[in-house]
């Protein structure tokens, strides 16, 4: 049983980058963007037909999500080929990607709030909720973090307080949308509450390795 489950998480290191080379993290962030980037030509195809309100949200949130991947896959490939301009050790990174992370999230559960419950009033209520709660985070991050990591030039983000300002809000939203979704019935909505099922069980498993000193790192 033990092999299998060392398998399993093996497995799942391939696609989500893990411990080891840099270039584990090519294929996580490339493959993530890729199927961003499918989403974002979808939505935005769907746009050009038909001027609706939630193809909107979902071109912005999935625009932002593949911008995300994209600085990643950037910035990974930059260490690998060693170039200067595109520093990852740059203090202002860590808080740029979580906030294109938090922000993509956010907008594209309240396009789907608005797709599958059909009440705007819901929709723009969660998402100015969402964005709100990501520029106070953003703006506690920027006020410490440079000065944190002046301080202390071999702490990591993630090991740090300002790594919790992001996910554990994110964390809320998600279950917030999940919970808002359960009343409604159809397959859009099993969908939908799926997809952010997963995004809700990575953020509890980044909180769940940060609670107990990054103990599974590895995995």
């Amino acid at each position: 049983m033990d092999t299998f489950l060392k398998f399993i998480f093996l497995l799942l290191q391939q696609f989500a980058g893990g411990p080891g080379p840099v270039e584990n993290n090519l294929i996580r962030f490339g493959l993530a963007a890729l199927l961003w980037l499918l989403l974002l030509v979808i939505a935005w195809s769907r746009q050009q037909n038909q001027d609706l309100p939630r193809e909107r949200l979902l071109v912005l949130g999935f625009g932002l999500a593949f911008t995300r991947e994209l600085v990643m896959f950037a910035l990974m490939t930059g260490r690998i080929l060693d170039w200067k301009f595109l520093n990852t050790d740059n203090v202002y990174h860590h808080p740029l990607e979580h906030t294109l992370a938090m922000t993509a999230i956010i907008v594209v559960a309240g396009a789907y709030l608005r797709y599958v419950l059909d009440d705007a009033r819901i929709s723009s209520h969660y998402l100015q909720v969402g964005v709100g709660i990501t520029l106070i985070a953003v703006v506690m991050v920027l006020l410490t973090w440079p000065r944190y990591a002046a301080a202390y030039p071999e702490i990591q983000f993630h090991r740090t307080w300002q790594a919790w300002i992001f996910h554990v809000p994110l964390s809320l939203m998600i279950a917030a949308a999940i919970i808002t979704l359960i009343r409604k019935h159809g397959w859009l909505r099993n969908v939908v509450i799926l997809a952010m099922l997963f995004f809700f069980i990575s953020e509890f498993l980044i909180l769940a390795n940060f609670s107990t000193d990054h103990r599974y790192s590895q995995i």
